[in-house]
């Protein structure tokens, strides 16, 4: 029976995940976990599961952070860090986007792979400019 089931922490989790990384229906999302509609609806427009649970991170192939999103509002605010080759060594960008587009403004260089903590550090201050 769909809505009878609760979801532990790992599975919102998971949720959050697919709503940044397919382009899966909410329909589809609640029928693989046996739940209704309208929670994975609340899940996404974070309705459901406080702010810091609204954030969250997709590692890559190599265990480095290289997107985190936040969802408010069911508006997705992302940041992405970018390697870069440049003459002068490799160099990594953090991109922020909007939905899909990019954020037209210019995003913080560092010549070593961020920490996780200083990329969090940038993608809060993006949120809070954009939402000001």
């Amino acid at each position: 029976m769909i809505g009878a089931h609760k979801l532990q922490e790992q599975q919102v989790q998971e949720i959050k995940r697919l709503f940044a990384t397919t382009m899966l229906c909410d329909g589809d999302i609640a029928e693989m976990y046996g739940v209704s509609r309208t929670l994975i609806q609340m899940i996404r427009n974070g309705k459901r599961w406080n702010d810091e649970e609204r954030t969250f991170s997709m590692k890559d192939q190599i265990k480095r952070y290289t997107n985190t999103t936040t969802i408010i509002g069911g508006i997705h605010y992302s940041s992405q860090i970018s390697p870069v080759e440049t003459t002068e060594g490799r160099l990594f960008i953090i991109l922020h986007y909007i939905g899909k587009e990019v954020f037209h403004e210019p995003s913080r260089v560092f010549q070593d792979e961020p920490t996780y903590n200083d990329f969090r550090i940038e993608h809060d201050n993006f949120i809070r400019k954009v939402n000001i």
